[in-house]
């Protein structure tokens, strides 16, 4: 592990109030509809996250009714009775507005009781670009504090640690998967992705190697005819990775299929050069367990899902509470360009920021869905200290970082940044073919090794706060995907948040 700390402890600022969350929102306004037979004004679901304005409490429509006015009557004395249908026709205007004020009553007890819960937690913010791995540094953070990956229970109850979508992203498209309006992961879901991952992985692989036949040619005719037999079949396997439609003796000959490539030179060949073409980490992983994935009775291991790549296409909340009683709210928000403009509306009452970054992929072009003008307030000219190599993947997030450090809504608000994918930096370095750093970063003049290019990579980093005294930086090297060593970065991160809550409550 490696640790830089920069800056002076910021001065604390004074506690805000607990801001009305967008599910409780959305909870409020289906509780209008379905118990009094009206919509609550839009006017708080306009203004979206954060938003403390509710519009005054309707009265109930007469027409919209169907129960007997002795069960209205019944509800009408009792609030703490729930209506399972709108009230009666018959209700007088009298006790409508009774009714109203009381179950008006009963919103205001759950404001404030959702409120009361939720200022035990501390706010974290989990930025980074696409694929630079901080849905699996949520997903370890899962793990390594509550000892489970899924979202929900075999009886299909949802756990205290699910990852719930709050809110839905319009610019990006939605990721299938799932359970229900939250978004809870269970098994089966996992299932799927995984699939899912490595079909993508598959289809991806035999693509380039046919775009690029003449130089890099299957080592074997067997190979070449797996690779042929595997192109004809993939798009179904992509389109249904459930395989709900797809036979035993059609998956016997898939996972055959499979094996005949992954004994062939070439296969190794392009996985290793699989950055250049959008390829998952996780290709060579799943590719090599492909007969234990492709089982009927597959269920996938930790290291499976944490190695699952799933886009975040939702902003979503995840409550953790650590072994020692610390309770942490932690968002994950979507990476892309596009919807980066989303942001900041999470930037509000943040107690720290963890920011992953992609080490490893100084040499990556950006993904399809990122050669966009930025949106704005994420501008490039705006940076200062834009180096004048290629955009790729790493440059991209350094720039980005440096965006967010200026907003005025996080001017003293701590930063811990994460160098991730320390593994496959390493091994790239090591690769005598691999792209050379400097050729990515032309102010970069140290040798092509691990050691100085992350030194350089964290200089580079802090660079973005140089001159912000109210600030702290933290920076680690991280491999997501490997939980002994990314404990021993989050046992300290813990320590760091601890202090940081202390500071702000003003006890040190």
């Amino acid at each position: 592990m490696h640790s830089l700390h920069h800056g002076r402890q910021a001065t604390p600022a004074a506690p805000k109030q607990s801001r009305q969350p967008a599910d409780l929102r959305a909870r409020l306004a289906a509780f209008h509809l379905r118990h009094l037979g009206t919509r609550i004004a839009p006017t708080a679901a306009r203004l979206g996250p954060g938003t403390t304005i509710m519009a005054p409490l309707p009265i109930p429509s007469p027409e919209a009714s169907d129960i007997s006015a002795s069960q209205a009557a019944t509800l009408v004395n009792d609030p703490n009775q729930a209506p399972s249908t709108p009230p009666a026709r018959d209700l007088s205007e009298r006790d409508q507005a009774s009714l109203a004020r009381k179950h008006s009553a009963r919103l205001d007890r759950a404001l404030r009781a959702e409120a009361a819960e939720r200022a035990q937690y501390c706010k974290l913010l989990l930025l980074g670009t696409a694929e630079s791995g901080k849905s699996t540094v949520l997903k370890q953070m899962k793990l390594i504090h509550t000892g489970n990956l899924l979202d929900v229970a075999p009886d299909g109850v949802a756990l205290p640690s699910a990852t719930s979508s709050v809110a839905v992203l319009p610019s990006v498209t939605p990721t299938s998967g799932g359970v229900g309006e939250l978004g809870h992961m269970a098994q089966p879901d996992w299932v799927v992705v995984i699939r899912k991952n490595l079909f993508d992985s598959l289809a991806l692989i035999v693509q380039y190697q046919a775009d690029h036949a003449a130089a890099k040619p299957w080592a074997t005719p067997e190979a070449e005819s797996a690779a042929a037999t595997l192109r004809s079949m993939i798009s179904d396997l992509q389109a249904n990775p459930s395989l709900s439609t797809v036979s035993a003796d059609q998956v016997v000959q898939v996972v055959a299929t499979i094996q005949v490539l992954s004994t062939d030179a070439t296969l190794r060949d392009v996985i290793r050069i699989g950055g250049q073409f959008q390829l998952l980490d996780s290709a060579d992983a799943f590719i090599r367990d492909a007969a234990t994935i492709l089982d009927p009775s597959y269920a996938p291991s930790n290291d499976h899902i944490l190695l699952a790549r799933q886009p975040t296409s939702t902003i979503t909340e995840t409550k953790i509470v650590t072994a020692q009683g610390y309770k942490y709210l932690v968002y994950d928000v979507n990476g892309s360009r596009r919807a980066r403009h989303t942001w900041v509306q999470f930037f509000d009452d943040v107690l720290c920021i963890i920011y992953v970054a992609p080490i490893s992929s100084y040499d990556q072009p950006l993904p399809p869905g990122d050669m966009l003008p930025r949106t704005a307030g994420f501008d490039d000219t705006a940076n200062f200290h834009r180096p004048t190599g290629p955009m790729s993947r790493l440059l991209d997030s350094l720039l980005v970082f440096e965006q967010i450090m200026r907003h005025p809504l996080l001017k003293s608000t701590a930063a811990i940044i994460f160098l991730n994918k320390i593994d496959v930096l390493r091994a790239k370095l090591a690769d005598p073919d691999a792209a050379r750093f400097a050729d990515y970063f032309p102010d970069y003049h140290g040798p092509q090794e691990f050691d100085p290019v992350c030194h350089y990579v964290s200089n580079r980093f802090a660079d973005a706060v140089r001159g912000q005294t109210a600030r702290k930086l933290y920076i680690h090297l991280t491999w997501a995907t490997q939980t002994q060593q990314i404990q021993v970065v989050l046992n300290t991160v813990n320590k760091i948040l601890i202090k940081l809550n202390l500071a702000k409550a003003n006890l040190v």
